[in-house]
């Protein structure tokens, strides 16, 4: 699937509805599948909206700081929501209580104060909910990207993963540190009332994802990661064990990454399920993820095991027992993408590879 940002060199200048649909337009003509939309004002969403429906475009927003909530998305019919923004923006009383020197491009400002969306005052929870409901009416997605955000609420831990060790590529490395130049590196005298307030904002938040599933409404798995200390392979299977903390099963967990991520991108006649006819698309994983999710994390995770076999934790064990350990295990052994077999340790040990020479470069360089 192609899909096209609603940043690019066609829409530079686009300041008008004609503009915006003679750029939609050329993104058909191009190929495109799929836009990307970013934040604008609502009679160009508007104008952008008819014209990707006209010609069959699906449409996925990043809801900006700008005039247009979830509630105007939602009302004009675009596929998918990502993130959190603009839907407790939909549902206060007024606005946002935010100091008068905030600065929204600004991004320890930005950041901080998005902490505190959820937990306004003046939220409006019949609001919210009815927000909820217009989502789910209009049949739009939501992809929360519950991890991405995660190192907001708790800096220390996110800081020093297990598996930065040997796969965190010095490059993205260096994109991590503090500095304002760089998006999502905003971690400049980081406080813990911040991490608090991101902590009950969360609560919130995935209150809201449960009622929209509750409502009806669809849940996919998406994290955003190469940002805030999320790193691609790891930050998909966190974003799972986030959901599940919101109070789903890890079955309607895997299912929200499968069959609901095909829906969404208009494929779940060939993707997204085990059947004949259907994409082999298919991850081998060593233990059952419906038990822990943390098992289709590629760095594994510690496993109970009792004479060379993994056991669950409830197991009936005598303190002292010599065949009682604890080993590394779980981890993906085969990714099978379009039926071809990929051996996920091969693959891994080539990353720590790679990961290793770009560390001795730098090295070199000093």
């Amino acid at each position: 699937m192609k899909l096209l940002k609603v940043k690019a060199k066609w829409m530079e200048g686009a300041h008008t509805g004609e503009l915006i649909r003679q750029g939609v337009r050329y993104a058909k003509e191009q190929g495109v599948d799929g836009l990307k939309l970013f934040g604008m004002d609502r009679d160009l969403a508007e104008a952008l909206m008819d014209e990707a429906k006209k010609l069959g475009l699906r449409t996925a927003v990043h809801i900006a700081v700008d005039e247009t909530t979830a509630r105007d998305w939602a009302e004009l019919g675009v596929t998918s929501i990502e993130h959190f923004y603009g839907v407790a923006d939909a549902a206060l009383d007024g606005i946002q209580n935010f100091p008068p020197e905030h600065n929204a491009d600004n991004e320890i400002h930005r950041f901080g104060r998005a902490g505190e969306l959820y937990i306004q005052p003046n939220l409006n929870r019949e609001k919210l909910s009815a927000v909820l409901d217009l989502m789910v009416k209009n049949k739009v997605f939501w992809s929360p990207t519950l991890s991405i955000y995660a190192a907001i609420r708790d800096l220390i831990r996110a800081q020093n993963q297990p598996w930065f060790k040997d796969y965190l590529h010095p490059t993205l490395e260096q994109y991590f540190l503090p500095d304002l130049q760089r998006h999502g590196s905003y971690f400049l005298g980081w406080t813990n009332t911040q991490e608090v307030r991101w902590r009950k904002n969360y609560q919130v938040w995935m209150d809201a994802l449960k009622e929209f599933d509750l409502k009806g409404g669809l849940i996919t798995v998406g994290d955003d990661a190469g940002f805030i200390h999320s790193i691609y392979g790891y930050g998909q299977v966190h974003e799972m064990e986030l959901l599940e903390e919101a109070g789903f099963h890890p079955l309607e967990v895997i299912k929200m990454a499968t069959v609901n991520g095909a829906k969404l991108i208009g494929l779940e006649d060939r993707l997204g399920r085990v059947r004949q006819g259907f994409i082999a698309d298919l991850l081998v994983v060593n233990g059952n993820p419906v038990e822990n999710l943390r098992l289709l994390n590629p760095f594994g995770t510690d496993v109970l095991t009792y004479d060379g076999k993994a056991i669950n934790n409830y197991s009936p064990l005598i303190p002292g027992d010599p065949k009682i350990k604890v080993e590394r295990g779980g981890g993906i052994e085969w990714t099978i993408k379009d039926g071809i077999p990929y051996h996920v340790p091969t693959l891994m040990k080539e990353v720590k590879v790679m990961v290793d020479e770009a560390r001795a470069a730098r090295e070199k360089k000093k």
